[in-house]
């Protein structure tokens, strides 16, 4: 479904615990598809595990963050996003379904901006992008805001400092594009990034998911890395 930036959309969480979040289509990074995934990712590698506290980076609207709220995965939720106006509609999400007002938003550009906490679980779907696409998308700065994460700076800053907001054993799992491995104009955070990436933090692979590779035809893919907080 293509969502266009000055329509409004709702989207309905699957858990017990309905949700109903409307967006503006400019604030959607693929959270609306994106969310069930990571639902599908953790019942694959912790299955009926509850987490305590839990932090969506890169969040947008929060629909991975309120798509485990509503699976009675999280007991405590936190949001974190440079860009306000996403945030600003999580307050609405909130306020729309009478959310306890416990959940926690921080506006802020990097992780190591946030408040001292630390998590069991981390959650997010940054830009999958290393460079613009194509030349036609340019000036499209809601995609470069979305999908673009120029020399990798938002992730590099990220797995430098997020040890220090995980509980030991604590977990990250992060979403990605990766082409075929021949594409020579490949673009997409790929797991040799992610390599680079977590060497000399405390974290520790633990596997990568595709729940709809298909290298075959010459798609590029998404997938989830997951990694723990090994010290």
């Amino acid at each position: 479904m293509k969502y266009e930036p000055d329509q409004k959309y709702s989207y309905v969480t699957s858990g017990q615990r309905e949700i109903v979040i409307d967006f503006m289509g400019s604030l959607n990074g693929g959270g609306t598809w994106e969310s069930s995934r990571f639902i599908k990712t953790l019942q694959k590698y912790f299955p009926n595990k509850h987490f305590n506290k839990c932090l969506e980076w890169c969040s947008g609207p929060g629909f991975i963050g309120f798509e485990l709220l509503s699976n009675n995965i999280c007991s405590e939720l936190s949001f974190m996003d440079i860009y306000k106006p996403a945030l600003d509609n999580i307050s609405e999400t909130i306020k729309n379904n009478q959310l306890a007002d416990s959940i926690a938003i921080h506006n802020v550009d990097r992780i190591s901006a946030l408040p001292e906490m630390k998590y069991d679980l981390i959650v997010g779907n940054p830009p999958w992008h290393k460079k613009v696409p194509n030349r036609f998308l340019r000036e499209d700065d809601d995609f470069i805001r979305r999908n673009v994460d120029e020399n990798l700076a938002i992730h590099s800053e990220f797995f430098n400092n997020v040890g220090n907001y995980l509980v030991r054993g604590g977990t990250i799992i992060v979403s990605a594009l990766d082409n075929r491995y021949d594409d020579p104009s490949h673009i997409g955070v790929s797991i040799h990034d992610f390599y680079k990436l977590a060497k000399d933090t405390p974290l520790k692979l633990i596997d990568t998911y595709y729940p709809d590779k298909d290298f075959s035809k010459g798609y590029s893919s998404t997938y989830y890395i997951i990694f723990q907080k090994s010290e």
